[in-house]
């Protein structure tokens, strides 16, 4: 595979960037989600459920804190 300079110095700053990697594990089901988090390389934190609208707030309330 051909990387010229500027595609690897580009991903190199899109990690460099990077605060907290935040991994989530799903069970979805029709009316709810049960989500469990994982930031960086702790160990995963409680399953929590939410209903798929709450959900969705949510994960947007973690990508606006920086996970």
């Amino acid at each position: 595979m051909n990387n010229t300079n500027e595609q690897k110095q580009s991903n190199t700053t899109a990690t460099a960037t990077a605060k907290t990697i935040c991994k989530l594990g799903l069970d979805a089901h029709a009316a709810t989600i049960t989500v469990a988090r994982q930031l960086d390389g702790a160990n995963p934190q409680r399953p929590q459920r939410f209903p798929v609208g709450k959900f969705l707030g949510w994960v947007k309330e973690q990508v606006d804190q920086g996970y």
